[in-house]
């Protein structure tokens, strides 16, 4: 308001400046000496040089002149001098601006007209650009204000909002913190109560050991004061004798380790005790045999036209045997000799089924696993063959899947490794993750694999041994059997599989062509020796596989065969 009402004003003088210009460029014809005048006295002529400049020499242009006395004057200079009373009658008039006389004055009023006008022109196109840009940025605060006005709203907003916020977590916290005390509470009462029921179960299993040590020792004392016999031969009975002896000692060196071991590992101790027989030893002394708590028997054969090389037994208990000789994969029933299906493939060796039926089968002249679906149709290739690449094989062997059927394990001979794949056939791992030539748990020339409760279990044929890695760190854990002829000692180990109970069934080659089972912690629980056996004798077994119930299937290559070993005990 205050820039418009300084314009107004600007304007208002501008105007009144070209209303006045006119007669402050006309010369006033004023006295060149004025007194006491007389009625009709003569007065001095009017001057044609003086015209333009007020006569009583005040310096004021002349304006008005008086045309009784002749004078141009100023309005001031005329009003003071005729206030006499004798000029009473005397009156004023303006003056006229000559153009005949000056028409050098009149060419520059019409220059500074045009002058004046132009700059009244730019002047109000100023004005207009003013108040134009006034009033946007009048609209300009407007909007701003208005911007402020919601900002102030959301921040309130927001406040409002974050207070509810850490509201709702404060509450969420105390809440976690309250159930967390309360599990903490529930896990010292039950962990406690857990301390007294394990307690109360060293106890019973103190009491169990001590009812099966004095059994054991008064069976002794019988065969040593009235000389039993056992119904075998004689001969055994001295191999008996010491056996139980033996058992004797290492149920007194369990005892005392049991009571040296923590709380965490007692359940497990608790169930490897129980386990043991607790019986009359009169009842089974003519069945035991020495070191073995297993026994095993020849069940019988299934006849092949060719030699096996892979066994496999799916969930419905189905067959399924490759030779690569023949390039054959052939799928009998449990007690059938006659094969139901027949299918093709490229040198296979290792087989493996999953629960669909899919066949992953390796195939170790072209260093890749090859995908069977159901019906025997090749549906995919798994890894290539690679000396370098890391999901590489050269020469792949026995192969096996996880519990789960969601992991694939391939042992490559040539590559001195086990390839860890998804059963899409996506890489994951190797095992040994590195290789050293001065460590001891590098493989040589590994033929088979199997997997139980988070461990792969590996045929390391050049090493004979049996090679235990954690699956999910790659650290080899443990080391079962070693090489030699005698029990849990292996020549030339082929094959490995774990049974339902946890045992691990380990088949040899070469000239012993025994199989034999172990706890998963390597102690040696029984053995199957297919050179003693007439009608089991093993000729070059190979791989192997373990039913449902326990029976294990065993690769006869040379006799054409697949040799049924019944496990009891």
């Amino acid at each position: 308001m205050e820039m418009s009402h300084s314009i107004n004003n600007v304007v208002d003088q501008v105007s009144n400046m070209r209303i006045g210009e006119p007669e402050r460029k006309k010369s006033r014809m004023i006295f060149d000496q004025y007194g006491e005048l007389e009625e009709g006295s003569s007065s001095t002529a009017m001057d044609e040089t003086s015209f333009g400049r007020c006569l009583n020499e005040c310096g004021e242009e002349s304006v008005v002149s008086c045309e009784e006395c002749q004078l141009l004057l100023c309005e001031s200079c005329f009003d003071d001098i005729h206030k006499q009373p004798v000029f009473k009658k005397h009156e004023k008039s303006f003056l006229v601006e000559d153009h005949t006389c000056d028409t050098s004055v009149d060419h520059e009023d019409e220059v500074d007209q045009k002058q004046a006008d132009a700059a009244m022109n730019s002047l109000r196109r100023s004005i207009e650009q003013i108040t134009e840009q006034r009033l946007k940025i009048g609209e300009q605060l407007l909007r701003v204000t208005n911007h402020l006005h919601r900002a102030e709203v959301d921040r309130l907003t927001i406040e409002r909002e974050l207070d509810l916020a850490f509201d709702l977590v404060r509450q969420k916290v105390e809440e976690h913190r309250l159930n967390l005390v309360s599990q903490l509470q529930t896990f010292r009462a039950s962990h406690l109560s857990n301390i007294h029921k394990r307690e109360q179960q060293l106890i019973d299993l103190q009491q169990t050991i001590d009812t099966i040590i004095n059994d054991y020792k008064q069976n002794i004392n019988l065969i040593e004061n009235q000389n039993l016999l056992l119904p075998s031969a004689t001969l055994y009975s001295s191999q008996q004798f010491h056996y139980i002896k033996k058992l004797l000692l290492q149920l007194e060196s369990t005892f005392k380790l049991i009571q040296s071991l923590p709380n965490p590992s007692l359940k497990r101790c608790i169930i490897h005790i129980e386990n043991l027989p607790n019986q009359n030893l009169n009842h089974f002394l003519p069945t035991l045999s020495c070191s073995e708590t297993i026994r095993t028997r020849y069940e019988g054969s299934l006849r092949t036209s060719f030699g096996p090389y892979g066994i496999d037994i799916s969930v419905n208990d189905d067959i399924y045997i490759t030779h690569r000789v023949t390039n054959q994969i052939k799928i009998y029933s449990s007690n059938s000799e006659t094969p139901k299906s027949t299918f093709w493939s490229s040198s296979p060796e290792g087989i493996a089924v999953d629960r669909m039926g899919t066949m992953y089968v390796s195939d170790s002249d072209h260093g890749v696993v090859r995908v069977l679906n159901h019906i025997g149709q090749n549906i995919q290739k798994i890894g290539l063959k690679s000396s370098t690449a890391p999901n590489g094989l050269l020469r792949p062997k026995g192969l096996c899947l996880d519990e789960s059927h969601s992991f694939l394990f391939v042992a490559d001979s040539s590559r001195d490794v086990v390839q860890m794949y998804t059963s899409e056939g996506e890489y994951i791992k190797t095992f040994p993750e590195l290789i050293n030539d001065d460590s001891n748990d590098n493989l040589s020339h590994p033929v088979d694999v199997a997997v139980s409760k988070g461990r792969l279990y590996v045929v390391d044929w050049g090493n004979e041994r049996i090679q235990v890695y954690n699956i999910d760190t790659g650290v080899r854990e443990r080391t079962i059997g070693k090489k030699g002829g005698g029990k849990g000692e292996f020549e030339k180990p082929v094959s490995v599989k774990i049974d339902k109970g946890g045992l691990v069934v380990v088949g040899e080659g070469g000239g012993r062509r025994r199989v034999q089972w172990f706890e998963e912690e390597g102690r040696f629980v029984g053995m199957f020796d297919g050179a003693m056996s007439e009608s089991g004798s093993l000729n070059c077994g190979y791989s192997m596989a373990v039913r449902s119930d326990g029976t294990v299937y065993v690769c006869d290559v040379n006799n054409a065969r697949i040799v049924k070993i019944k496990v009891e005990g």
